[in-house]
């Protein structure tokens, strides 16, 4: 099964982040030098054609501004980023930040990488609790032949506010993430249960793991607690969106075909 749907899926979740309103319709792509747009044409086109205006810039670029005599250029931003440490100033988490809070106020969606990262820093403000670096979702089960760290998530059939129920699963590879008791906070896509973050994808210290989790023990990086994507409503109205890694936007992981499908 081909998950444009899961595509579909992403774009919908994008595009309540990133809300069409009086505020605008235009949206500034952030995509760092190792990512083509080509690779993710299939996502891009999908906000398109929902009506959606899309620039596109470097995240060590200055223009197009960000922000230009105090007022926001862009009502929403997409921060494929994830590598980055040092952006360009108008884009330093503290300023990501204060155009969330401004009036018009600017939306986010935030892909999160492996590695300390500004992207990082930005999203722990929020309250996301990210684990040790380099220390991807993985799951051994069911047996299979592509990587471990590849996990093909069930999208849940109870009802959800932002989710379509019984879609095809989403392809996902990157990190799963603690989420803090803050109410504005919420968890979108949960990983699987059999899951955690390791350092290495094979068996190595999984009696630990085991161990641990048979103990409850606090700091353990698994389980269906972890979330892959969330999302952050201010008070004043603006969201943002965090993905646990870029991978599940691009045109590769929308044509892969599912075989297997893990537990939540």
């Amino acid at each position: 099964m081909k998950l444009f749907s899961v595509v579909t899926l992403l774009a919908s979740l994008a595009a309540r982040v990133v809300a069409r309103s009086s505020t605008g319709d235009s949206v500034l792509v952030v995509l760092e030098k190792g990512l083509n747009k080509e690779d993710y044409s299939i996502f891009f086109g999908n906000l398109e054609r929902r009506g959606y205006q899309l620039t596109f810039r470097q995240p060590n670029e200055t223009t197009p501004e960000v922000i230009k005599y105090d007022v926001p250029q862009f009502s929403h931003i997409i921060f494929f980023a994830p590598t980055t440490k040092t952006p360009a100033k108008d884009l330093l988490p503290q300023n990501l930040i204060d155009l969330m809070t401004s009036d018009p106020s600017t939306n986010l969606l935030v892909a999160l990488g492996p590695s300390a990262s500004a992207a990082s820093t930005f999203a722990a403000e929020f309250g996301l609790s990210l684990p040790p670096p380099n220390t991807p979702l993985i799951s051994h089960f069911p047996p299979r032949k592509t990587p471990h760290s590849i996990v093909n998530i069930p999208v849940p059939d109870y009802q959800h506010p932002l989710l379509t129920p019984k879609i095809s699963p989403v392809v996902f590879e990157g990190i799963g993430y603690g989420l803090s008791d803050n109410p504005l906070l919420f968890p979108i896509l949960n990983a699987p249960a059999e899951s955690f973050c390791a350092d290495s994808t094979n068996d190595k210290g999984a009696d630990v793991i085991v161990e641990a989790a048979e103990k409850g023990g606090e700091g353990l990086w698994a389980g269906s607690k972890l979330a892959v994507v969330s999302g952050f409503q201010t008070k004043n109205g603006a969201r943002a969106l965090f993905a646990g890694g870029v991978k599940m936007f691009s045109n590769e992981f929308a044509d892969t075909e599912v075989s297997y499908v893990a537990t939540l």
